[in-house]
């Protein structure tokens, strides 16, 4: 006869279960409280990761490593904002004034082809007061602004559970591996660093490539002698954290402040952006990740797609790490046993 299960196991279990339902249900109901849970996550292993670097170089303590990161970055970015604040407003200004000229001058280039001609008659010819007789957009309008507290009290929440989950990452992990029974405890262990290590390696060298392209775009442009080329270098930049759709999403405000100087300029800056994303995603990018995890572009496209649809901008955002994180999981889960089981049933047949 086979022994009963204990109490402790059929609790396990229990546990397990229910923790399990809940994820479910939070990611199928409370789909953006998720992502904020995710999003706390990525930011704690960032700040674990530059902690657990700066400890082995410094030969610190953990909790002063990570002291030293947090002010570090707070002074990084409290240093960027002091320097660079007043020339980013004052180039964001000018980009709010210059991209209605440069939209003027694309319809004007447009309407010189008879196709263009079609399609500019179906826009309307005053969007300005379009905007203002479409009551509609005007509450949307206000539904945005009254939704940016809520943004940063969202931010505020994320930054803080981060750098709880990095000031004791221990507890979070042993946590986590509790919830399961003895006999899955080394794999659930074994699973939660590789994940961690995948995350942590992507957050790298994304960050390298945010690094390169940005320096690489605000050079290219000042040579070029394009108009507020710092803040379009940093859309750049921050584009880049989205792969595959992001270079084209700062290619567009490119192109038309380039329109205000000439069609020619334009096209320069279009052969500026698809070169350093042709360096970026052939060379600097497979040098960087060698170590991450490989991500099929036709899966992760759709998936950015689908992350879109369901969350916005944030979707967009954590679309590429999240894939990451589950194809691991996957992997580790699933195939393996899959292909475990395969070898062993090859080597029988072959002892036959």
């Amino acid at each position: 006869m086979k022994p009963k299960p204990s109490l402790s196991i059929l609790f396990q279990y229990s546990l397990l279960v229910f923790v399990t339902g809940g994820l479910l249900a939070i990611f199928v109901w409370q789909f953006n409280f998720f992502l904020l849970i995710f999003s706390s996550i990525l930011l704690s292993i960032l700040f674990h990761a530059i902690s657990v670097w700066i400890e082995k170089k410094l030969k610190l303590r953990y909790s002063w490593a990570l002291v030293i990161t947090l002010v570090s970055i707070a002074l990084v970015l409290t240093g960027f904002f002091l320097i660079a604040g007043p020339s980013v407003s004052k180039q964001l200004d000018e980009i709010s004034s210059t991209l209605p000229k440069s939209i003027d001058q694309l319809k004007k280039a447009i309407q010189s082809h008879p196709v263009g001609k079609k399609l500019i008659k179906e826009l309307p010819k005053d969007p300005g007061k379009a905007v203002t007789e479409n009551k509609d957009l005007l509450t949307k309008a206000a539904s945005y602004v009254g939704s940016f507290l809520g943004v940063l009290g969202n931010m505020l929440i994320v930054l803080i559970a981060a750098i709880f989950q990095a000031a004791s990452p221990t507890n979070y992990f042993n946590g986590l591996v509790r919830l399961f029974p003895d006999n899955k405890k080394k794999a659930v262990s074994n699973l939660i660093r590789k994940v961690y290590q995948t995350l942590a390696t992507w957050l790298a060298a994304k960050f390298a490539s945010m690094l390169v392209v940005g320096l690489a775009t605000g050079i290219g442009l000042a040579l070029l002698g394009v108009p507020l080329a710092f803040i379009l270098a940093l859309i750049a930049a921050g584009c880049t954290f989205i792969p595959y759709i992001g270079p084209y999403l700062a290619l567009v405000p490119a192109v038309l402040v380039g329109l205000l100087e000439s069609q020619q300029m334009a096209l320069y800056i279009v052969i500026l952006y698809f070169s350093i994303q042709i360096i970026e995603s052939y060379f600097i990018t497979p040098m960087i990740e060698k170590k991450m995890v490989e991500l099929p572009p036709a899966l992760a496209l759709f998936w950015q797609v689908l992350m879109g649809i369901l969350a916005g901008a944030i979707g967009l955002l954590l679309a590429s790490p999240m894939l990451a994180a589950l194809l691991i999981i996957i992997q580790e889960t699933y195939i393996r046993k899959i292909e475990h089981a395969s070898n062993r049933r090859e080597k029988e047949e072959a002892a036959v």
